[in-house]
């Protein structure tokens, strides 16, 4: 491939600033900031990501259901704020939990905290909900965090141009890339 005004020949970027020439295939584990579209009509398939080492802040409001690793046990019907739980490498979190049922409820995150990371387990001390009740366990995942996160998308077979830059949001990276047709240059 020549380099030409729209595209860089693969032979000029491999290796530099840490690129790797992708043709057609699945890529996992890439850790790409960025890439450069080598071919016209390639297409991307799926993009998805995320930087879990970086310190995130959780999502205030309802926790997803998913996250509720143990459900409640034994609850008392009603409005619980400020539970005490263990666990979590962060400080300053705070929840409130509504028990609709002796195994039902809605935890919410009334602040966030600070220092929390993916695969963090908080639970909720027992008898917490009430007299011989069991609190929730919460282990936190992407999805509980903020917009700081790539999520997966389905992307339908995008078709780009060649000289094409696209760029994950600052701070994030592309893990899986994956190439229906033509090629890229990824940089990690």
């Amino acid at each position: 491939m020549s380099n030409t005004s729209k595209g860089i020949g693969q032979d000029r970027l491999v290796g530099i600033f840490g690129s790797k020439y992708l043709p057609v295939a699945t890529y996992n584990n890439q850790r790409a900031y960025a890439f450069i579209v080598q071919e016209d009509s390639t297409s991307i398939s799926a993009l998805s990501g995320g930087d879990e080492s970086m310190p995130q802040v959780i999502n205030t409001g309802s926790v997803r259901a998913a996250a509720l690793t143990t459900a409640i046990s034994s609850g008392t019907t009603g409005q619980y704020n400020n539970v005490a739980y263990t666990g979590g490498t962060g400080t300053g979190l705070v929840l409130n939990i509504t028990v609709t049922g002796a195994t039902t409820g809605v935890v919410t995150v009334i602040n966030a905290g600070t220092g929390y990371v993916i695969g963090d387990v908080i639970t909720v001390t027992a008898a917490e909900l009430g007299a011989g009740s069991g609190g929730p366990v919460i282990t936190l995942a992407y999805q509980d965090f903020g917009i700081d996160y790539l999520t997966a998308q389905s992307l339908g077979s995008v078709t780009l141009s060649k000289g094409a830059l696209i760029a994950a949001p600052q701070g994030e990276t592309f893990k899986t890339i994956i190439v229906a047709t033509g090629s890229i240059i990824a940089y990690s």
